[in-house]
């Protein structure tokens, strides 16, 4: 039976008088058993408003371990309740002491102190425990984390967006790049489609922090940044490889068409201009693009790459093939 869903409990079967034995003896390690390994935290008080049992899942949200709080009262300075003010309850305001006079099912949120100092709000229900003449002998009270489901599911997407994008640039970080890189792979060897790698370096990038300050350089980046990923398709990536390098993964592409796209983007970039007060950076960029071999791994692609990029950096030969 899930604990959310009951209405009562029999207190033979889990309580008595005294805090530390609240739970009988009789199942009480089958009883722990299942309430340790809910997400939830689940939590027994008893009629003298003391902590008989407390969960590992009730240790996770408040940080309290059991050992600190069982045989206390829910009034001590351990696990207080507060109003949605963060005002404490005053005694016979807290929903354990008015479930347990009334014997009414209680649900709603609840603000409880962490164990660091600050205030955890979760969704409660407290529900009474009967003996089998009827008496109250105190309730259970069940919480979890309160946080609208709306929420939660944002919240995921903005950590997965953070974990893969580049603060800065606003483009992908070198961990989507790899991860990107890594599923083109797999797609490669399964269906035989090969893809087109191309990596981007700035010429002189130190040469123009160390001129203009570091504000101008973060400018540079973002304007190549900007200007590759307006220029690619919707289905292909640009990720920030490193400092001053971006990495594009150029899909469903021939080797006409990559060198194309490359020089593409070589051109957009190098034509695009800014203002320093009076003066014009213009910015240049070296490129290396492989169309990537059925036999390569993605550290000989890279190599390729890499070794293409450095000769039309130093040398202007060709940095397509």
């Amino acid at each position: 039976m899930s604990v959310a869903g009951m209405q009562t409990v029999d207190a033979n079967a889990l309580s008595s008088h005294e805090p530390h034995t609240a739970i009988r003896t009789v199942g009480r390690n089958f009883f722990f058993e299942i309430f340790d390994h809910l997400y939830e935290g689940v939590c027994f008080i008893d009629r003298d408003h003391r902590i008989a049992y407390w969960s590992k899942g009730a240790e996770r949200i408040v940080g309290f371990k059991g050992s600190e709080v069982v045989g206390t009262r829910c009034s001590d300075n351990l696990c207080l309740h507060l109003n949605k003010e963060g005002l404490l309850r005053m005694e016979g305001q807290s929903p354990d002491e008015n479930a347990t006079v009334d014997g009414t099912l209680r649900k709603g949120r609840l603000y409880l102190r962490h164990r660091e100092g600050h205030t955890v709000q979760v969704t409660s229900r407290f529900i009474p425990i009967h003996s089998s003449d009827g008496l109250i002998e105190g309730v259970v009270l069940v919480f979890s984390d309160y946080l609208p489901k709306a929420e939660i599911m944002m919240r995921i997407k903005e950590l997965q967006k953070l974990a893969m994008l580049d603060p800065l640039t606003e483009v992908g970080n070198r961990r989507c790049g790899e991860t990107y890189l890594h599923t083109r792979f797999d797609e490669m060897r399964r269906y035989g489609n090969r893809f087109g790698v191309i990596l981007f370096d700035i010429d002189h990038f130190k040469l123009i922090n160390d001129i203009y300050g570091h504000d101008v350089g973060d400018s540079v980046l973002k304007r190549v940044a900007s200007t590759l990923s307006g220029g690619l398709r919707s289905f292909d990536v640009v990720s920030r490889w490193g400092g001053d390098e971006f990495l594009a993964i150029i899909v469903k592409i021939n080797q006409d068409q990559l060198s194309s796209i490359a020089h593409k983007l070589k051109t957009r970039i190098e034509q695009s201009t800014f203002s320093v007060g009076s003066r014009v950076i213009r910015v240049t960029i070296s490129i290396g693009a492989i169309l990537v071999h059925m036999t390569d791994t993605m550290e000989t692609a890279l190599k390729r790459a890499d070794l293409y990029m450095y000769r039309n950096k130093f040398y202007h030969r060709r940095c397509v093939t």
